[in-house]
C-alpha cells in the first residue's frame, strides 16, 4: 500500500514539475472574441472610416474554428454583416475633458463589432434604477416592441436587438448590467460601458479609468 502511494506521489510531482497537464481549450465564446479582435488588428481607421481588406476577413473567418450556431449565425451571416458594418459605421470620437480625462459625459460611438456609451454619475444612475426595474418587470417590457428602446435609451436598442436575434439577453442580463454600473459608479465621473454586438459580453469603465 505504501508502494502505491509513493508511485502516486511521484506521479503527482512528475506532472506538476514538467506541467504535463492537458492543454487549455478556449471556449466558443472566446474563440469568437479572438476572432473579432483579429479581425480589428487588419484595420485602419481613416477620417472616421474603417480601411478594410474584404478577402483577408472572409478568409480569417473562413479560416476560424467558430462555433458560429452557438450565435444564431453561419460563417456567411457574419462576414455579410461584419463587412456591412465596417462599411457603414461613422466613428466619432469622445473628446476627454480637463487633463485628458473623462468626466460627465453623455455620448454614444462605437465600432463595426461594439456599441460604445459614455454615461454621466445622474445618467447613470438613471440607467441603473431602469435596468433593475426592467429585469423585475422583463416579460411585460420585453414583450411590447420598442418598449426597452423608450425605457432604457441607447442600451435598450441594443438590448432589443439582441433579444429579437435570439442572444441570451434576459432579465439576469439587465441585472447583471445594472450592478456592474454600480461598482464603476461609484466616483464622480460616470461610466463607459462596451457592448458587444454578437455576444452578450459588456465591459465597463468608470470614466476617470478610461
Amino acid at each position: 500500500m505504501k508502494k502505491i502511494k509513493l508511485i502516486i506521489l511521484l506521479v503527482c510531482s512528475f506532472l506538476l514539475l514538467t506541467g504535463f497537464t492537458s492543454p487549455y481549450r478556449k471556449t466558443n465564446e472566446e474563440l469568437f472574441m479572438e476572432l473579432q479582435d483579429n479581425i480589428t488588428e487588419t484595420l485602419q481607421v481613416e477620417n472616421g472610416k474603417y480601411i478594410f481588406n474584404e478577402e483577408k476577413i472572409t478568409s480569417l473567418v473562413n479560416d476560424s474554428s467558430v462555433n458560429f450556431e452557438k450565435f444564431n449565425l453561419t460563417k456567411e451571416s457574419f462576414i455579410e454583416t461584419a463587412i456591412y458594418n465596417i462599411k457603414n459605421i461613422k466613428i466619432f470620437s469622445v473628446t476627454p475633458t480637463n487633463r485628458g480625462i473623462y468626466c460627465n459625459r453623455n455620448y454614444t460611438t462605437g465600432g463595426w463589432n461594439y456599441d460604445r456609451f459614455f454615461n454621466s454619475k445622474t445618467k447613470t444612475q438613471e440607467l441603473i434604477d431602469d435596468l433593475h426595474y426592467a429585469a423585475s418587470n422583463w416579460t411585460a417590457i420585453s414583450g411590447v416592441s420598442g418598449l426597452l428602446t423608450a425605457f432604457l435609451g441607447p442600451i435598450g436598442t441594443v438590448i432589443a436587438a439582441g433579444v429579437a436575434s435570439g442572444s441570451i439577453l434576459n432579465s439576469w442580463y439587465a441585472s447583471l448590467l445594472a450592478k456592474s454600473l454600480e461598482v464603476k459608479n461609484r466616483g464622480y465621473c460616470g461610466t463607459v460601458t462596451d457592448i458587444n454586438k454578437f455576444t452578450s459580453i459588456f465591459t465597463i469603465w468608470s470614466q476617470e479609468e478610461f
